[in-house]
């Protein structure tokens, strides 16, 4: 694909960027906002977006050398986006100078002073990315997770994921089909690729899913003919699981949005779900189920591989408040929760305070709730997934031979 403008697609990465660092917006809103037309002026916008938000901290030190802390960010934006072209894409150097340069001028930021930058970087050969990794990330974060390897942390989030889909049956027959690698249950994880094309996505045979987000499924055992109720379930990859293995799946969320994008995917499909717009804060189900799962909201710290943008928009705040919004949910889930039901708990983030310490709160809470430890060799996984309570940690620096994974907590309980 050639772009069909050189200056659309940079135009459209910046105005990306201030977005996301000025307004505080999610990337794909961002994108959203700011989309060129073309296809190919699209792709390589987000190309650009995703290296600069990867890289952040090693490309700021670096610009550090040549600009003052005063700087205005709409300058520093520009710079980055001509640096990551020189240093880390196709683009020939002459093309990464020249567009950035014009860019400058359109968002009226002075053309000389990142010329002059740009050409000075090009002379010295410096390259960001001799710098620590862990610049890449802020202080919060390197603070909060000094407990976990913070080098591999970092490593593993400048890489881009690669991408994982849950099929409904038959993975060996997929993986071939595919040219995919098994990786667990029904998970494959494919080579880079435009999904729409593949065979399969039309008539709804997988859905895009990371490998850890099948993980809490996979903790429930076998759900054929159980009636499971999925809290927190949109947009469905865990209840299409559940739907998939021959579960009567109630799927529970309180967003309209969220539930909207869901039953897209289900026509695509052709799961049988029935879909509940809810406050878990507040619903009691009308029929006592099987099996529950908990989808619960977090601050999703483990997904940054694929959201570079969550390091740089994320708080210790935001942490706090997802913290009181879990117990809400939990304590009145605890409330008609059935005796001998067993409930999986799980969060996309690799907070303690949104895991552990949540399930330890919980079973202090109501009484008889209890733990039931998983072990890995159940599962087949990895040993280094499972705690030593029975409880699975994932981290994104995990499977890092094959592209690492979603950072998740996970823990099956039951109330005795």
């Amino acid at each position: 694909m050639q772009q069909t403008n050189p200056l659309i697609a940079r135009e459209a990465a910046y105005h990306t960027l201030i977005r996301i660092f000025r307004d505080r917006q999610m990337l794909d809103q961002a994108l959203n906002h700011e989309a060129p037309s073309a296809a190919a002026d699209r792709a390589f916008s987000r190309r650009l977006v995703l290296l600069c938000l990867r890289r952040w901290g090693q490309v700021q030190a670096l610009l550090d050398h040549y600009v003052t802390p005063e700087t205005p960010m709409a300058t520093r934006v520009v710079c980055a986006l001509g640096l990551v072209q020189l240093i880390e894409s196709e683009v020939p150097d002459h093309a990464a100078l020249d567009t950035t340069v014009a860019l400058a001028q359109k968002v009226e930021i002075p053309g000389k002073l990142v010329n002059a930058i740009l050409r000075r970087v090009q002379r010295e050969s410096a390259d960001y990315r001799t710098l620590p990794v862990t610049h890449n990330l802020p202080n919060i974060w390197q603070e909060r997770w000094q407990h976990y390897d913070i080098q591999a942390l970092a490593q593993t989030f400048v890489a881009e994921p690669p991408i994982d889909i849950c099929v409904k049956r038959d993975p060996a027959i997929w993986a071939e089909r595919l040219g995919a690698e098994i990786l667990y249950g029904n998970t494959l994880r494919l080579p880079k690729c435009e999904l729409t094309q593949l065979p399969g996505y039309e008539s709804g045979d997988w859905w895009v899913q990371d490998v850890a987000a099948s993980l809490p499924v996979m903790a429930l055992g076998d759900v054929k003919g159980k009636r499971v109720i999925d809290i927190g379930a949109a947009p469905g990859g865990k209840s299409m699981q559940l739907a998939a293995a021959g579960a009567q799946v109630t799927a529970v969320d309180a967003s309209a949005k969220r539930l909207k994008r869901m039953q897209a995917n289900l026509e695509r499909t052709q799961l049988d779900i029935t879909c509940l717009q809810a406050d878990a804060r507040a619903w009691t189900p009308a029929e006592l189920p099987d099996a529950v799962l908990i989808d619960a909201p977090c601050s999703a710290t483990g997904t940054l591989r694929r959201h570079p943008e969550l390091l740089h928009l994320k708080t210790a705040e935001d942490v706090s408040e997802m913290v009181h919004l879990q117990r809400a949910i939990l304590k009145q889930i605890g409330h008609w929760l059935p005796r001998g039901v067993p409930v999986v708990y799980a969060t996309c983030s690799i907070e303690p305070e949104e895991g552990e310490a949540q399930m330890a709160w919980w079973c202090e809470t109501v009484e008889g709730l209890r733990i039931q430890p998983m072990r890995a060799e159940d599962y087949g996984w990895p040993e280094e997934w499972v705690s030593a309570n029975g409880t699975v940690r994932t981290l994104p620096s995990m499977l890092a031979d094959r592209g690492g994974m979603d950072g998740f907590y996970i823990a099956r309980l039951m109330k005795q």
